[in-house]
């Protein structure tokens, strides 16, 4: 090969492998149909793994009930008023932790800020713990703590909260979110 020759064939298979997941996507997901009118937008959003639990709370939840989501980031087409938790670090969650010093005190806090529903997914939350974290409030140098430890933290304290004071009123077929009642 001569000095300044192009070579050609990384950006073609590039371009290829490319293309070829686009296609696949457009198969797995119906995306022509939707583009083409023959399929609606709420059909189409329910081929999307997050949507159905939010399907289920802006089609059975009252319009004036307050949503905090623990795990469960993608809260694009909810048509309620929520609380994301935004981060690996669980916020919201470590929020009402830090202002309550009971359970009683977390559903207390919860009511009073108006919230009446959680949507939950624990995948983030094994995921975090299985392969360890990549947040900040996890660099504890030399606590001898894992750096998974809020994580897991935020985790344990919820489930045990959610035996206690959360109801499940849905959960979708996958078994990754489910949507509770604050009792």
């Amino acid at each position: 090969m001569r000095y300044g020759a192009r070579v050609r064939s990384p950006p073609l298979l590039l371009t290829t492998s490319t293309v070829f997941a686009e296609a696949s996507q457009l198969i797995k997901y119906h995306e022509l149909n939707y583009i083409n009118g023959s399929l609606s937008r709420t059909d189409f959003l329910s081929l999307v793994f997050y949507y159905p639990p939010l399907r289920y709370v802006n089609e059975n939840v009252s319009e004036k009930s307050k949503i905090l989501m623990i795990g469960s980031q993608m809260g694009y087409d909810l048509q309620r008023f929520y609380v994301a938790d935004i981060t690996w670090e669980s916020t919201p969650w470590r929020r009402l932790l830090l202002k309550a010093d009971t359970p009683d005190g977390v559903r207390d806090e919860m009511k009073a800020k108006g919230i009446t529903h959680v949507i939950y997914s624990p995948e983030l939350y094994v995921f975090s713990t299985n392969t360890g974290s990549l947040g900040i409030a996890s660099a504890d140098v030399g606590s001898g703590r894992p750096d998974y430890y809020e994580q897991w933290r935020n985790w344990t304290t919820f489930e045990e909260f959610k035996a206690k004071y959360l109801e499940p009123i849905y959960k979708d077929q996958p078994g990754r979110y489910t949507v509770f009642l604050l009792r």
